[in-house]
């Protein structure tokens, strides 16, 4: 087994996809870290790292 592979993916929820959607459609591709800050999608997005975010889009 390997340490050095991190943590385990967790699956996306229809709300974070809907919300990550929404925020690129509000602050443009490649926004990530203005999506996570956005108060109107932090609270689904909270969880989500600006990596997870990356992978997503």
């Amino acid at each position: 087994m390997n340490l050095l592979m991190g943590a385990p993916k967790k699956k996306w929820t229809t709300e974070e996809e809907v919300a990550f959607k929404a925020g690129v459609l509000k602050h443009g591709t490649g926004k990530r870290r203005n999506i996570r800050s956005d108060l109107e999608f932090s609270s689904v997005l909270h969880s989500r790292s600006n990596v997870d975010l990356k992978i997503c889009s």
